[in-house]
């Protein structure tokens, strides 16, 4: 839903599909039962957004950053 990928880099249709309606939502899933290569492109690109943006090396980066900006007089 959108609410549910609220805050999260996504864009629909390339990293995950979204649907607010019940019957669109239904839709979606059905969409992805049935077109194996579009379910693989977006399990690739959703693959590769979570180790981008949200691995744990990748948050240990950013939380370094973070703590020498604050350390900074």
């Amino acid at each position: 839903t959108t609410l549910g990928a609220e805050g999260i880099p996504v864009v629909d249709g390339r990293d995950i599909l979204i649907a607010d309606e019940p019957e669109a939502f239904a839709n979606a899933i059905l969409r992805l039962l049935e077109d194996k290569p579009l379910a693989a492109r977006l399990a690739g690109n959703c693959h590769r957004l979570v180790s981008e943006k949200f691995s744990v090396p990748r948050l240990v980066r950013d939380a370094k950053s973070i703590l020498a900006f604050l350390e900074r007089p």
